[in-house]
């Protein structure tokens, strides 16, 4: 766990000195598909021999923790920007965090018991979370480009 602490202390550090990734599409794209990215390389590190497995674990939970710091940096800041630092807003923000720590020890708890029931061949475990992973972040990405689409055509 140490790297992904190390990770998400240097990048809440860093972000706290860098302002310029606000208001960029760029930054919450790259931070989404890293967090993607490090989750992959975290299912699919046991599958590895040992060294390279090691290897691409720390690697995972480094650029899981930089993801998970750069997400919630963005998130609260434009929570408090757009919500013009209501208390609602933070609590909102927060409210989907706990999803977050929600769905993804549960969609781990649906892959096992998928597997353990037969309903899906053990091989398929770890394709299986990242899969549905995977599918919850691109309807999670749809979501949000027509919400900002509907939002940027009619301003409040």
């Amino acid at each position: 766990p140490i790297a992904w602490v190390a990770a998400r202390v240097a990048t809440f550090a860093a972000l706290a000195r860098w302002q310029s990734w606000h208001g960029r599409w760029s930054f919450a794209i790259f931070s989404g598909s890293l967090m993607l990215a490090g989750y992959a390389g975290l299912v699919f590190s046991p599958l590895l021999p040992r060294a390279p497995g090691i290897a691409l674990a720390l690697l995972g939970l480094a650029a899981f923790g930089t993801a998970a710091a750069a997400i919630y940096t963005a998130a609260i800041y434009y929570a408090m920007e757009v919500g013009k630092a209501d208390v609602n807003a933070g609590g909102r923000h927060e409210a989907l965090i706990g999803v977050g720590y929600t769905l993804g020890p549960g969609i781990g708890l649906a892959s096992t018991i998928a597997v353990e029931r037969g309903w899906v061949p053990s091989a398929f475990f770890e394709p299986l979370m990242l899969g549905t992973v995977g599918v919850l972040a691109l309807l999670t990405a749809a979501q949000v480009v027509r919400r900002v689409h509907m939002h940027s055509r009619n301003p409040a």
